[in-house]
């Protein structure tokens, strides 16, 4: 069993002040950033040649449908403004949407004939026409329509482009920490997350019915390799460390992913056995008896999640 001096050495973390950026020095708090208007035909390239990530993993969590993509391309055929569309690029050079993602897909999902539209209530009259059959004037409005972008370069402090992405979001529902970390952090370290978050073991013990619509499942396995590997360092706020938790394993090699990964489904397979299908929980008294509440603590997992993976990794080293 895990010592209770394991179990309770993480410090509970609600009610945490939001972060100030007051860690970043003077010297490099920098944004670069660079407006563009490229047309939807030029996104639409950049995205063929995959020079442009619309994050599919986030996508996959929130599409919308037909109805409302219909009622994008008929707000563009009827010259309605736009909103700017707000890209971060890495360090790789590929530019990676964080606000308007959703559009974008829309338009170019039109472009590529995957839906015709429908439910229009002012151009009724395109109601169920895919984008080959419009007349060459709207095709050509569609498609080379400029779009006003804002581009955060590769250049910009890390910490800095959160707080400006945070700062800029426009989105109808606005992307949470771990939403915004999906964004920004591409690459193969975040595509993990997102696999480990669907694992059986980790969706019971933790209360999930499937993917979470807002990546809630996701932060819960990243906050469980930022306390695996950099506990001893942690400081306030929760949010700047796993942001730094991010950052730091953006370019892991293939042989350190599946080390990560193997610790991560030892750990919950272990947790399962050991505590049942609803550890986590705590449990309620009150003048009329008591009761054990439905979801986990946060806090709770993550002491709890630490001492068995300090566990394992201790029986692996004694093995070796």
């Amino acid at each position: 069993m895990v010592g209770l001096a394991e179990m309770v050495a993480v410090p509970v973390f609600e009610g945490e002040d939001e972060e100030e950026l007051g860690w970043i020095p003077q010297s490099e708090r920098r944004i670069i950033w660079a407006p563009q208007s490229p047309s939807v035909f030029d996104l639409h390239e950049r995205k063929r040649r995959g020079k442009l990530e619309l994050q599919p993993n986030f996508q996959r969590r929130g599409v919308w449908d037909n109805k409302r993509r219909s009622k994008f391309i008929e707000s563009i055929l009827l010259d309605v403004p736009l909103p700017y569309f707000y890209l971060s690029e890495d360090y790789t050079g590929v530019q990676v949407v964080v606000d308007g993602q959703q559009r974008l897909d829309a338009v170019f999902s039109y472009l590529d004939n995957q839906f015709t539209l429908q439910d229009l209530e002012v151009m009724k009259e395109l109601n169920g026409k895919k984008f080959e059959v419009l007349d060459e004037r709207q095709q050509d409005q569609i498609q080379w329509l400029p779009m006003n972008i804002i581009l955060i370069k590769k250049g910009s402090h890390e910490g800095m482009k959160y707080d400006v992405f945070e700062r800029l979001n426009t989105g109808a529902v606005q992307l949470n920490p771990q939403e915004l970390r999906n964004c920004i952090n591409r690459g193969e370290f975040n595509d993990m997350l997102i696999e480990l978050s669907e694992n059986s073991d980790f969706q019971q013990i933790c209360g999930f019915s499937g993917p979470h619509p807002r990546m809630k499942d996701v932060e819960t396995v990243l906050r469980f390799f930022a306390f695996s590997r950099s506990y001893p360092e942690y400081k306030k706020p929760m949010k700047r460390f796993l942001d730094k938790e991010m950052e730091a394993q953006t370019r892991l090699a293939d042989k350190d992913i599946q080390s990560l990964r193997s610790i991560f489904t030892g750990t919950v397979r272990l947790a399962r056995q050991v505590l049942g299908d609803s550890p986590f929980r705590i449990y309620e008294t009150s003048e009329s008896g008591g009761r054990w509440r439905r979801s986990p603590n946060i806090a709770l997992q993550d002491a709890i999640m630490y001492g068995f993976a300090k566990r394992l990794s201790q029986r692996a080293q004694i093995v070796r």
